[in-house]
């Protein structure tokens, strides 16, 4: 999945979810933990694209993109 996607996808369901959280505070007491649990999975998306991922040269063994 995109960063950006997955950015874009929490932003939008945890506004609705906290939206009808604030009007009704007993409707979803799961939401904070949802939020939690969601923001932790995103935070690890994050760091694995932006610290970890390699997006470096491709491996000698590889012909360059465009080549047979």
């Amino acid at each position: 999945m995109n960063f950006a996607v997955h950015v874009a996808l929490w932003l939008a369901l945890n506004s609705g979810l906290w939206f009808f959280h604030t009007l009704n505070p007993l409707w979803g007491s799961w939401v904070p933990w949802f939020t939690l649990a969601w923001l932790t999975g995103l935070v690890s998306h994050g760091v694995y694209i932006f610290a970890l991922a390699d997006y470096g040269t491709p491996s000698p063994d590889l012909p360059p993109s465009g080549e047979s």
